[in-house]
């Protein structure tokens, strides 16, 4: 992968990172068995012109992804040639993601399974994240505005995105900035940690199994996350892409990125919740709609309205809220701080290469 030039001039976050204190919200949701299968056949699996030396199936058993938002109070560059402060920020990013299998045929006609994880789309409200995630992972990471509540503590939280786009399409349209997504967890809703009960369910035992392979504890004989020691955690397959300015339907340039991110979690820190008391709302726009039908297997909205957390049209905030939901089922809450350390790993397939 060729190296990055640096402008003196910017500050581009360029990876790896560590953002240690990082505040982790997940929500666990059940996929549709065609979507998942649908994804990786048009994105990774699909000859552009010829194919990768790899093939990405779903993990057995059903199908699950994670909504998942993370509040990162001081997020950096992890290199020891910046100076302290330097590629520094605070940031937000919401994201959507699932696990899959990625198989290799070694030379020696030997099977290689690898279990990572896919990201469809992802928010940031960070124009330096969103940078460093585009143009050095690929991931299709897109500029938002995220507004969460000033309590973020384990009792609850209430978390909105806000995107520049369309709730109709037509000639007269006007972007503007409208409401994509409320999640939100109300207060009292704490439950004691569920995992022994969720691994004897045999439709979560596959996906408890990849949650509790992907973290270390702090105080639980892990050892410390360090730049020598990251790769402990989970790794993220994208695929980055450059689409053809007069056919959108063609790319010009398309490459497998690999990366990983590894959690060493607070344990005092971790959180269960009933899955009940939590929202997971995405407001049915113009912009969002092809995401929401092929990603959930949503057909169209199914709440006639915006949450009842956001009756006013218009909120302080000026975003549109006016707009009916597609409203998805929790089968998981939890929460945790953490220490992150992100690397990007390198190419795996340059298509055409």
């Amino acid at each position: 992968m060729t190296d990055f030039v640096e402008s003196f001039s910017t500050m581009q976050l360029l990876p790896p990172w560590i953002s240690p204190g990082a505040r982790t919200w997940m929500f666990l949701i059940r996929l549709n068995p065609k979507t998942v299968t649908d994804y990786l056949a048009a994105f990774l699996n699909a000859a552009a012109p010829d194919r990768a030396p790899f093939e990405w199936r779903p993990i057995d058993g059903d199908q699950f992804g994670i909504i998942t938002y993370n509040q990162h109070p001081r997020v950096a560059t992890d290199r020891p040639d910046r100076p302290q402060g330097w590629d520094t920020v605070c940031a937000k990013e919401v994201f959507f993601a699932f696990p899959a299998i990625r198989r290799q045929i070694t030379a020696d006609n030997l099977i290689v399974d690898t279990q990572v994880w896919v990201q469809p789309f992802s928010f940031g409200d960070t124009g330096a994240m969103v940078f460093g995630s585009r143009e050095i992972w690929g991931t299709e990471m897109e500029l938002a505005r995220i507004f969460d509540e000033d309590d973020m503590s384990p009792g609850g939280m209430h978390v909105d995105v806000a995107i520049q786009g369309f709730k109709t399409f037509a000639p007269t349209s006007v972007s503007a900035s409208i409401a994509c997504l409320h999640l939100q967890v109300r207060p009292g809703g704490r439950i004691a940690n569920p995992i022994p009960e969720i691994l004897a369910r045999p439709e979560l035992h596959t996906i408890a199994g990849i949650f509790l392979q992907s973290s270390s504890f702090i105080g639980g004989g892990a050892p410390a996350l360090t730049p020598d020691n990251p790769l402990t955690g989970t790794e993220l397959n994208n695929l980055k892409q450059f689409r053809d300015a007069y056919n959108p339907e063609f790319a010009i340039y398309r490459a497998i990125v690999a990366s990983k991110s590894s959690h060493q979690i607070d344990e005092a820190s971790l959180a269960f919740f009933d899955p009940t008391s939590a929202e997971i709302d995405f407001m049915w726009s113009a912009s969002m709609e092809q995401a929401l039908q092929s990603q959930f297997a949503l057909k169209t909205w199914t709440v006639g309205g915006p949450p009842a957390a956001h009756a006013p049209k218009v909120d302080a905030h000026g975003v549109d809220w006016d707009m009916k939901a597609a409203r998805l089922k929790a089968e998981l809450v939890f929460t945790y701080v953490s220490t992150v350390r992100y690397q990007v790993l390198g190419t795996l397939h340059t298509y055409g290469g």
